[in-house]
C-alpha cells in the first residue's frame, strides 16, 4: 500500500457519500506491506491491543519504519510466505498481491 496523503475529516455530510478532509500531501511516498485494506480512504482505528494497528499508525503519522520481520513472523503471513509457485519461490511483492487478493475474495464472499 502506498501512503500518498493523510487527512483529518473536518465535516461529515452524513449522506454516505461526502466528507470534507484537511489533507496533508506526503512529499515522499511511503510503501507499507501487510495489514492493508482495499479502500482509497481508510479509517484506521487506534487499538493499543493490536500491534499491527499501532505499527501502521506509527508508520503513517510518525514516520517510524515498518518492522517487516515482525509481520513475516506472524502466523498467517509466515505460513503464506513459505508457499512456492512451481520451482521458483514467490517474491515478497507477488506474495503480498496474492494475500491481498485472497483477503479481498474472502471479504466479497461475506
Amino acid at each position: 500500500m502506498e501512503v500518498k496523503a493523510t487527512g483529518i475529516v473536518t465535516k461529515n455530510h452524513n449522506n454516505g457519500k461526502k466528507i470534507n478532509v484537511q489533507w496533508k500531501i506526503e512529499t515522499k511516498l511511503k510503501e507499507w506491506y501487510y495489514f492493508t485494506f482495499i479502500r482509497v480512504i481508510w479509517k484506521v482505528k487506534s487499538n493499543p491491543e493490536n500491534w499491527m494497528c499501532v505499527a501502521l499508525i506509527d508508520f503513517t503519522f510518525y514516520d517510524k519504519s515498518q518492522d517487516i520481520c515482525h509481520f513475516e513472523n506472524e502466523i498467517y503471513w509466515k505460513k503464506n510466505l513459505n508457499k512456492k509457485s512451481g520451482d521458483k519461490k514467490i517474491t515478497k511483492r507477488q506474495n503480498q498481491k496474492n494475500i491481498f487478493e485472497e483477503r479481498f475474495v474472502q471479504q466479497v464472499k461475506l
